[in-house]
């Protein structure tokens, strides 16, 4: 049990700090040890068929924890993802490099590595740079931001199946989040939400408490089971944290149209100082960053055409009129709750009969 207990966490700012999501984050750092072990059981197949020196090794995400205010959104417990790489005898030392990597960096980095030219309308940039550094810290000081951007997650969280477009520039020192249909839910129509993932005790703890509050407060402006969240209310949120009638608000309420966070004095951005004057030049700057990215890549939003996301076919639903080519839709279906895995997935890694915590796989 004691290798169990090893890992060193900080727990996230913008959650109320009680036992029930403490468990909850318990079982979430379990599923990622049960993901530590399989990736070591890989690397040692690896090295048995002496391949483990001829592999790049890439140990990253696919998006944030998913928790509330988390996954599917632009702050950065949503975006900021591990990245290890290994590679043989190529890479001889352990370095930190502080250069801002995205995902959609890592296919143009192994074309690079395989001699393969990079198509130019590649939006990524290859890193082998920084992957072959022989020193720690910011290699490539034009590496000085990341961009992010947010549309749809589950089909059924808004009226039509919209989604929440919002784009962002995250530097070292400030996260500007522009979100461009304010009037809509960030985590989906109340009282489900249901962007954020369904069968997480955090929500569903999160969601009673604010019903519960309700029903004594305001008996009279929503029907039963409803809620009543508004706008977020601006200035400093952290005392909203571990308000259990208020920390829902902070998940699920609408947002501003611009969002800034300062965030090496506001890691858990909770202070948005958008409209702080103090703030004016910096957002001014971040802003002309953000669009001139959004214009170089084509951005719908860019051009005034962003609502044809909402036109897009939600492929776990939907079969399109027109069968694309290599993709099997015989066991396309809609999943509800929460996420199901594939049988055939737990047979071929079984779950050990000793292990001391339900191991929970979810795959979306």
């Amino acid at each position: 049990m004691e290798r169990f207990l090893s890992i060193r966490w900080k727990f996230p700012f913008f959650l109320p700090d009680n036992e029930i999501i403490r468990e909850d984050i318990a079982d979430y750092l379990f599923e990622i040890q049960w993901f530590d072990e399989e990736l070591g059981r890989i690397l040692a197949l690896l090295e048995q068929e002496g391949q483990l020196d001829n592999t790049v090794i890439v140990y990253t995400s696919d998006n944030g924890m998913p928790f509330p205010r988390a996954k599917s959104n632009n702050y950065d417990y949503g975006t900021r993802v591990p990245l290890a790489i290994r590679w043989g005898n190529q890479i001889t030392s352990h370095q930190d490099v502080t250069d801002f990597i995205s995902l959609v960096d890592i296919a143009p980095t192994f074309l690079e590595l395989a001699q393969v030219p990079i198509p130019e309308s590649m939006s990524g940039k290859s890193f082998v740079r920084q992957l072959l550094s022989s020193t720690s810290g910011r290699v490539d000081t034009q590496r000085d931001t990341v961009f992010t951007g947010f549309e749809r997650h589950i089909a059924t969280a808004r009226q039509g199946r919209r989604g929440y477009p919002s784009r962002a520039i995250r530097t070292d020192d400030y996260l500007y989040i522009r979100n461009f249909a304010p009037d809509r839910w960030p985590a989906g129509r109340p009282p489900t939400l249901d962007d954020i993932d369904s069968g997480s005790p955090t929500k569903t703890y999160l969601i009673a408490q604010r019903q519960e509050y309700e029903k004594h407060t305001l008996p009279d402006v929503k029907k039963e089971g409803d809620m009543s969240l508004g706008f977020l209310p601006q200035g400093n949120l952290s005392a909203v944290v571990n308000d259990p009638a208020q920390a829902l608000t902070l998940m699920a309420s609408k947002r501003p149209a611009e969002e800034l966070y300062e965030v090496t004095r506001d890691p858990g951005q909770l202070n948005n100082v958008a409209d702080n004057p103090d703030y004016a030049q910096i957002k001014e700057e971040l802003a002309e960053q953000l669009a001139a990215e959004m214009e170089r890549t084509d951005d719908p939003w860019s051009t005034g055409d962003g609502s044809i996301f909402d036109t897009y076919k939600y492929y776990a639903i939907d079969k399109p009129d027109k069968p694309v080519a290599g993709i099997d839709y015989s066991d396309r279906k809609v999943v509800e709750g929460d996420f199901q895995a594939s049988l055939h997935v737990f047979q071929q890694h079984p779950i050990e009969k000793d292990s001391q915590r339900p191991r929970i796989i979810r795959l979306p």
